[in-house]
């Protein structure tokens, strides 16, 4: 479904105190020096989208120092209709995300509804930092259009969060039975299954695309490529599990499973965060 943003504004957001803008149907350039907050403007696009920032987790530190809370607000004009869509965090409490003032039960049911793609110059560290950072990314792209993968990947996160309280329950008082993991186990196997297989799925789309437009905008002879990494890759989860409950138990937390999936650029066959040029570690992936 096409959409459209035509007015955003802001209250007590980042270094905004309010702003409004009216944006027109084609492109949308803020402009101004250094420091004024045109990227935060931005970051603001991105809440509207997907309930949280692109830029900092916490939600409250995104509130203008000295004040209580910040509201973001958009007028999304769509095929159905205009959709009046507004995110306001207080200190203390919950966040507020609301759909033509109907408030959502759960923020994850926002996700996919108006897609959005940030590019800044921080997405050097897409090839560059640790694995995290690379799984937060793929998890971002396919859940605006994978509902199924958002919540199974809430699911398999709930459930790992359990099954390591009682890893680590087991360590304070001496001992923990196998048997005992085994209903988080269960999660966790149908979860990390149906996750690596969308993953799966999305690289093998994602990664000509990737070739393609590496292609067209370079002018060198590289030859470049993503390889998604995945214990899963070579063996089912259940058996990762079984292989791993000595080690987990010694760390205290699940050492295997779809949480250590990784992303591999490389370039002309060799790390592309080794080997690569800084222009050429600066990702730019079209959506």
């Amino acid at each position: 479904m096409a959409f459209h943003l035509s007015r955003l504004h802001v209250l007590n957001f980042r270094n905004h105190r309010e702003a409004e803008v009216d944006l027109c149907d084609e492109v949308n350039c803020f402009t101004g020096p250094n420091g004024t907050g045109k990227t935060n403007l931005l970051d603001a696009v991105y809440y509207l989208a997907l309930g949280k920032s692109y830029f900092e987790p916490v939600d409250q530190h995104n509130i203008l120092h000295g004040e209580e809370l910040f509201m973001v607000q958009g007028s999304m004009r769509t095929e159905e209709g205009d959709d009046a869509i507004l995110c306001s965090v207080r200190r203390g409490q919950r966040k507020i995300l609301s759909r033509n003032r109907k408030e959502y039960d759960r923020l994850a049911d926002h996700v996919g509804r108006y897609p959005v793609v940030m590019i800044t110059p921080y997405d050097g560290q897409l090839v560059l930092e640790g694995s995290e950072i690379r799984r937060r990314f793929l998890d971002g792209l396919i859940a605006q259009f994978d509902k199924a993968y958002l919540e199974g990947l809430i699911r398999y996160n709930r459930a790992m969060a359990q099954r390591n309280m009682l890893l680590k329950q087991a360590a304070e008082r001496g001992g923990l039975a196998r048997t005992a993991c085994e209903p988080w186990d269960a999660q966790l196997v149908a979860h990390a299954t149906a996750i690596h297989a969308a993953r799966m799925a999305f690289m093998e789309e994602l990664t000509p695309l990737l070739v393609e437009h590496y292609t067209g905008i370079s002018s060198g002879p590289e030859d470049v490529a993503l390889e998604y990494r995945s214990a899963l890759n070579d063996s089912p989860m259940a058996a990762l599990l079984d292989a791993a409950w000595d080690r987990d138990r010694v760390a205290q937390h699940t050492t295997s499973g779809i949480h250590k999936d990784d992303l591999l650029f490389t370039i002309g066959g060799r790390p592309l965060k080794r080997f690569g040029s800084q222009g050429q570690q600066r990702p730019s992936l079209s959506p």
